[in-house]
């Protein structure tokens, strides 16, 4: 695997981008999973995984989980500890992100399937707890209207704690 150490790296400019814009995420259809959890859990998901990016302690600590990662990835690479902490949007970085392509379906209702349905949602940790009660409950699909929150916000997808992923 290739290492990154350089913080202008266009791969780390545009990562940092797709956490900070939500414009430049439904401009390139992509957007960031943070954390050992996260990620790993987007190995058992149908979501296409366009980059992985990891640090080589947290490699050591998931390696079994990252060699799988590396496979299901179009590309991988190391980065060092101050990049990952340069690109994290949380306090203390695990050293693990991957960058997905957003799912774009065309939904077609059910009978026999459970919805909820949002309209002018706006705080994203509110959107992100309702999505991981949906999937305990066994909710199929959430609408939400344009105005609701983006989806692929990053403190939409770390309070889903990887329901976004099932």
């Amino acid at each position: 695997m290739e290492k990154i150490t350089g913080k202008n790296n266009e791969i780390i400019k545009g990562v940092k981008k797709l956490f900070t814009s939500s414009k430049e995420r439904k401009a390139q259809g992509l957007f960031v999973l943070e954390g050992a959890r996260l990620v790993f859990d987007a190995l058992n998901s149908s979501y296409e995984v366009e980059t992985f990016l990891i640090t080589e302690s947290a490699n050591e600590k998931y390696f079994d989980s990252s060699v799988q990662m590396q496979r299901k990835s179009k590309n991988s690479y190391f980065i060092s500890d101050t990049l990952s902490q340069k690109i994290s949007e949380t306090k203390n970085s695990q050293g693990v992100f991957a960058v997905c392509k957003m799912k774009n379906e065309n939904i077609s209702l059910k009978t026999g399937q459970k919805y909820i349905a949002l309209d002018n949602l706006q705080d994203p940790g509110n959107l992100g707890t309702i999505i991981r009660l949906a999937d305990w409950f066994g909710v199929s699909t959430i609408l939400a209207s344009t105005d609701t929150a983006d989806v692929y916000n990053p403190k939409v997808v770390q309070s889903t704690m990887g329901a976004l992923a099932r």
